[in-house]
C-alpha cells in the first residue's frame, strides 16, 4: 500500500507513452497489463501456485488472441510485411517462452519459478510495447 494516498500500488502502472495510436490495441495491451498486476497480486498475497498458474494461463490465452488482432490490424495499416514478418516471428517467440515458463511453474512452482515468471511478463510488456509495438505508430505518423 502506497502510504501517502492508502492506493494499492500496482505492478505494471499504464501511462499514455504506452500508447500505440490505437484505441483497440491500447485497449488490448491495457488488459495485458491488467492480467500482469493480478498475477502479481496473486503472487504477492497467496503464494499459490495454483492461482498463479491459472493467471498465467490467462495471460497466455488473452496474449495469443490479442497477438492476432495486432497482427490483422498491422495489414490494414499497411505495414510493411518485411517489419510484419519479424514482429509475428517475435509474437511466436515470446508465446514459446511463457510457455516454458509456465510449464516449468506447473511441474516446479518455487517462489523464485514464480520471480523469474513476473519479470519476464514486465519485461515483456513493458520492452515489447515501448520498442515493437510503438514502431506501429511510427508507421503511422509517416502516412
Amino acid at each position: 500500500m502506497n502510504k501517502i494516498t492508502g492506493n494499492a500500488i500496482k505492478f505494471i502502472e499504464w501511462c499514455g507513452l504506452f500508447s500505440v495510436g490505437n484505441d483497440s490495441i491500447d485497449s488490448q495491451h491495457k488488459m495485458l497489463v491488467d492480467i500482469a498486476n493480478q498475477f502479481h497480486d496473486h503472487m504477492g498475497k497467496a503464494k499459490n501456485r495454483k492461482l498463479v498458474s491459472e493467471t498465467l494461463s490467462q495471460l497466455i490465452h488473452y496474449a495469443e488472441s490479442h497477438f492476432k488482432k495486432e497482427e490483422a490490424w498491422a495489414e490494414e495499416i499497411k505495414y510493411p510485411q518485411d517489419l510484419l514478418n519479424t514482429h509475428k516471428e517475435i509474437h511466436e517467440k515470446l508465446l514459446e517462452e511463457i510457455f516454458i515458463i509456465h510449464d516449468n511453474i506447473s511441474k516446479e512452482g518455487g517462489l523464485k519459478g514464480i520471480f523469474q515468471t513476473e519479470m519476464f511478463i514486465a519485461r515483456w510488456l513493458i520492452l515489447h510495447i515501448l520498442t515493437e509495438d510503438k514502431k506501429y505508430q511510427n508507421h503511422l505518423m509517416k502516412e
